[in-house]
Parts: structure tokens; sequence; C-alpha cells
């Protein structure tokens, strides 16, 4: 049985940063290295003075509490989920990470002689999405958008032109062949 338990760590601004906490340590999904933190992106204040911190600071902890008793059910009661139920939790919580940092570790990956390409296709990525791009939010109008955006994008050598035709079809196709291996992974 895994314990999972709510706590807190000090970060700056006088504010606390809710993590939780395994033991024993877990399996991470994303790197299926052993951990025994997950932190939650949920902060409280130190000292809640006024009263919209003060609710702040409860609305957050109740939050924090469910999330940890969703996690305590996951880890120590599998039972009480369905095969559909634990298939879609899992596809929720790839549904929340970063296509972008996918990308990015595939693309560190192809040290060979088109790296540069990949390298590239990811920068343009960036560039469209500002870096902030989740699997929950690529679907078909999101590549044909970036279809079109790679088509009259400006050139990185030369601002005042287009990248190539050539260029964009590469890039995009570096694109959709992460989007197949990403999928291929679930």
């Amino acid at each position: 049985m895994t314990k999972v338990k709510l706590r807190t760590k000090a970060i700056s601004g006088n504010r606390q940063s809710l993590y939780l906490d395994f033991y024993p340590a877990i399996v991470n999904a994303d790197t299926g290295e052993p951990t025994r933190r997950e932190f939650l992106g949920l902060y409280i204040f130190d000292k809640a003075k006024t009263q919209v911190d003060k609710q702040h600071n409860k609305e957050t902890l109740n939050l924090a509490e469910q999330i940890r008793q969703k996690r305590d059910n996951q880890l120590n009661k599998p039972e009480i989920y369905t095969g559909y139920e634990r298939e879609q939790l899992k596809i929720k919580e790839k549904g929340q990470q970063s296509f972008v940092d996918y990308f990015r570790k595939l693309s560190d990956k192809k040290k060979t002689s088109n790296y540069d390409n990949w390298v590239s296709a990811l920068n343009y990525l960036i560039k469209y999405t500002k870096g902030n791009l989740k699997f929950a939010d690529l679907n078909e109008s999101f590549c044909e958008d970036f279809k079109d955006y790679l088509l009259t994008a400006p050139n990185k050598r030369n601002d005042k032109t287009p990248l190539s035709k050539n260029s964009s079809f590469s890039y995009f196709n570096k694109f959709k062949a992460t989007l197949r291996q990403a999928y291929r992974a679930y």
C-alpha cells in the first residue's frame, strides 16, 4: 500500500507550494523513474491576512485534498475503477503533458544527418505555440492551422522571404512523425 500525503514547501513571495509525497516511491509515468513527489502547481499564502487570501487558501487546500484522495484511490484502490475508467484517467493524464517537451526529447534523439531539420521544425512549433502545447490541444484543426502557418512563416535566415515549400513540408512531416510516435506510445 502506498501512502499519499499532502505536503507544503516554502517558496518565494511568502507562499508555499503544495505537493504529494508518496511512500514508497512510485514510478513517474513520463520518465519511468521512481519518484516520491508530485508537485501540484498549487500555492497558498504563508500568512493570509485578507479575507480574499484566506478564501484562496481554503479553496486551494480543498482542491489539493481532492487531488490527493484521487491519487490515493488510483494507487491503492484500483478495483474501484473499471478498465474503461482507468484508461480514461490515463488518457486525461497524458493529455495534460507538454507535446513541445515530447517533440524536443524526440528531436534530441535524432542525431542523424537530418538533426538540423528536426530542430528547425521544433523551433517553428515553439514559435507558433509560444512553447505551450499540450497533447489535449492537438486536433485536426490545430494540425491544419500549423501547416498553413509553415507555408506562410518567414524564413529564419531572411525575414523578408517565406519558408520554401520543401522546408515547410519537411517540418510538417517531422511534426506528423512525432504525433504518430506519441500516439503509438499510448
